[in-house]
């Protein structure tokens, strides 16, 4: 019994998903939060990559669970990682998310964020 215990802490870390490192005031407990950013691959897909926490205009880095490259591309007729943006589909790279300078909107409470991929 002490076994899967002991297992079962070990693997915490890893079942744990998405880790908020945006936390505004350096504690972990007692904080509340305004929204829930998911992460995407890209438009058609349904279940986040991950998710974290943040306030409005708080600004806020890219998770390490949502980093993507060209090899995760989900359609090899867009094999290209752009990056993040909240819009579905973009007409132009000003439409990508630039992490640590866009701020989460006010009254935004649930903030997607979706991968955007292109032909090459």
């Amino acid at each position: 019994m002490k076994k899967y215990f002991l297992l079962l802490l070990l693997l915490i870390p890893f079942l744990a998903g998405c880790q908020n490192n945006n936390n505004p005031s350096g504690s972990g407990s007692g904080v509340s939060y305004d929204t829930t950013i998911s992460f995407y691959i890209d438009f058609s897909a349904t279940d986040p990559l991950c998710q974290i926490k943040a306030n409005f205009g708080q600004t806020f880095s890219l998770p390490q669970e949502a980093e993507l490259d060209n090899s995760k591309a989900p359609d090899p007729a867009f094999p290209i990682f752009l990056g993040y943006s909240s819009h579905a589909v973009i007409n132009s790279t000003e439409d990508l998310w630039k992490f640590n300078e866009d701020k989460v909107p006010d009254g935004e409470t649930n903030l997607k964020l979706y991968g955007i991929w292109v032909e090459e």
